[in-house]
């Protein structure tokens, strides 16, 4: 019988429980890789992070989220949140009402909001998705003007 002692035979193991792991991660790995097992990742850029309904902003949020250099920051003015992401932002006519273009699930929702009470005037939507600053504001017919996409860019809508 071979005497070895205990902290050859704990190195030894702890060396096998650690291939075995790295064995097991590479082989999720690759399942996750061909589909197999696919593994929710969460709402961000998917369908679940967008509203399914237009919901007025609100003026503050409890947890604003964490300031790498972890400083107070106080915005000017009045704030605005929303949902979702803004894809776009104009001035109204005579600039006292602002226009914000945000994604929905099924729709992009045009928010008017009066610049002097921060409340929400009226509330538009379209089933096309906004474009990226795809938002102006026609003075002649006194209303927003959103471009966009049709369709889910992969058909011939």
């Amino acid at each position: 019988m071979i005497y070895r002692p205990k902290s050859v035979l704990m190195s030894a193991a702890l060396f096998v429980m650690f291939i075995a792991l790295f064995v097991q991660g590479a082989t999720q790995a690759q399942q996750s890789a061909s589909g197999s097992a696919i593994q929710k990742m969460g709402p961000v850029g998917e369908d679940e992070s967008k509203p399914s309904i237009a919901s007025p902003p609100v003026a503050s949020v409890v947890d604003p989220g964490i300031i790498p250099s972890r400083q107070a920051i106080t915005p000017a003015g009045l704030q605005s949140i929303f949902d979702s992401r803004v894809n776009g932002v104009v001035f109204g006519e005579n600039g006292d009402s602002i226009y914000a273009a945000t994604v929905g699930q099924k729709a992009a929702y045009v928010y008017q909001i009066n610049l002097k009470t921060n409340q929400m005037m009226n509330v538009l939507s379209t089933t096309s998705s906004p474009g990226m600053q795809g938002l102006t504001y026609d003075p002649v017919s006194r209303t927003p003007l959103l471009s966009g996409l049709a369709g889910n860019g992969k058909g011939a809508a």
